[in-house]
């Protein structure tokens, strides 16, 4: 599951899709309390949106317009809400936009262990996806060893149809590989910017990482044929196929369980 939201935030930054949609405006009934803070009011309006993804709220998202009315710019994973506090109408003017869904997953790529959410499905993706960062890095290391182990086999082993997909997984995997270092060695460190500087090799890796459409979509190609190949060899290999579903089924359901009830409120 977290390969394939790094495949579609992937192929979002190579051909740069819309980051949120066209927004529509309401308007909602507000009680101002007497001698209310400016964030106390933003924790309330929270509360009252269920925005609960928005939160802890930020300072940056307490601002005031030139009218002087309080106004609340909460982005979230599902998009943006521009809240102004209208105190003299006792209401709220709610001007909402959501992320497309490849942007959605942009945002659930991003979120690591380090981030902080108020909203326990969201802080739960930030660990799932923390795990997923360290299991593809042993995946990298494993696929080298593999690469390395079974590069001279290549030739003789297009026969029979498990055959075919295991070498084209191989095949995939070895011009993968480069990119795939790439992106895990810049995404540790983006995930963990005080564990080290992004100095030299690094800091070209991390610009690669955010500004390469080709690599992005490359990446993004590969991941599908690895996830697709990979699949296909899984439910082949009797051996482990029960090892596989005992681990791997109930991890990835509720890892999309989480990525389907964020996005739905």
């Amino acid at each position: 599951m977290g390969l394939v939201i790094y495949a579609i935030a992937g192929l979002w930054s190579a051909f740069h899709g819309k980051r949120l949609g066209d927004p529509s405006v309401r308007y909602a009934g507000y009680q101002p309390a007497a001698g209310e803070t400016d964030r106390q009011t933003a924790e309330r309006v929270v509360a009252q949106l269920g925005l609960t993804l928005a939160t802890p709220v930020q300072a940056a998202a307490i601002q005031h317009d030139q009218a002087g009315n309080l106004v609340l710019d909460f982005y979230h994973a599902n998009g943006r809400h521009r809240v102004t506090v209208l105190r003299s109408q006792n209401r709220l003017r709610i001007e909402a936009a959501e992320n497309s869904p490849a942007r959605y997953a942009t945002i659930l790529h991003l979120t690591t262990g380090v981030f902080h959410s108020g909203d326990w499905r969201m802080q739960a993706w930030a660990y799932y996806n923390e795990f997923t960062l360290w299991c593809f890095v042993v995946m990298l290391a494993s696929a080298a060893w593999m690469a390395v182990a079974r590069l001279g086999n290549l030739a003789g082993a297009w026969s029979g149809a498990f055959a075919k997909m295991r070498t084209l997984h191989l095949a995939a995997a070895i011009v993968f590989l480069p990119f795939a270092m790439i992106l895990a060695i810049s995404s540790v460190q983006m995930a963990h910017r005080t564990w080290f500087a992004p100095t030299g090799v690094i800091a070209w890796a991390n610009r690669v990482h955010r500004s390469s459409a080709g690599t992005a979509g490359l990446a993004a190609a590969c991941i599908f044929l690895l996830t697709a190949t990979g699949l296909y060899l899984w439910v082949r290999n009797r051996r482990g196929r029960a090892m596989g579903a005992l681990l791997g089924i109930p991890v990835g359901a509720a890892a999309l369980a989480l990525v389907v009830v964020m996005r739905t409120g």
